[in-house]
């Protein structure tokens, strides 16, 4: 017996929506995720990339996971080496607010018991 087989051409678009410029680093992303055995809705929700794109990828690029003796897990990121978060942001980086760590002012203010019936039966 002969083994048949047939080859197939896929065409597949990947759109982002957070990463609409850059689809390749959310590509890049969602790859590194993978092979670090995120879960395919938590892939998508970071990438905005959707969930049967993700999977379509996985095997058209066949994506491989880490051996199941090595788990990360808790691991949020980043996922993108400096260069390739330079091309994100075209090389600009944005500062922090100084003042944007500082405490917050603590009310002091109490209860005015003047201003307030005990019961809604003092307002008739």
């Amino acid at each position: 017996m002969t083994k048949m087989t047939t080859e197939y051409t896929v065409s597949l678009t990947v759109t982002s929506s957070n990463f609409p410029n850059h689809p390749h680093l959310a590509v890049l992303v969602a790859k590194r995720m993978w092979e670090m055995s995120h879960l395919p809705d938590s892939i998508s929700s970071l990438t905005g990339i959707p969930m049967t794109t993700i999977r379509q990828l996985s095997r058209i690029q066949k994506w491989e996971r880490l051996s199941k003796s090595v788990w990360i897990t808790g691991y949020h990121g980043p996922f993108l080496l400096p260069d390739e978060t330079d091309e994100l942001y075209n090389g600009q980086r944005y500062e922090d607010d100084p003042t944007a760590p500082q405490r917050e002012a603590v009310y002091k203010g109490g209860w005015v018991q003047d201003r307030s019936a005990p019961s809604a039966l003092d307002w008739l």
